[in-house]
């Protein structure tokens, strides 16, 4: 089992520049920082998402 320590990784790029951590032929693992009041705006993913919050809060909407 892999672990990162989320708070010590720098994402200087926001969401213009997200940070791959872990990378297979079944998933991806991609750390993504927004600052306060920023949006990650449309984004489609092609498998499963799973979405950690490690600071502040989420809202989702999907098209299903």
């Amino acid at each position: 089992m892999r672990s990162w320590k989320l708070r010590e990784i720098e994402t200087p790029g926001g969401s213009r520049s997200p940070v791959v951590l872990d990378s297979d032929e079944a998933a991806r693992a991609v750390l993504i920082g927004l600052d306060p009041g920023q949006q990650l705006g449309e984004h489609q993913v092609k498998e499963h998402a799973f979405v950690l919050v490690v600071d502040g809060s989420v809202r989702i909407e999907t098209g299903a």
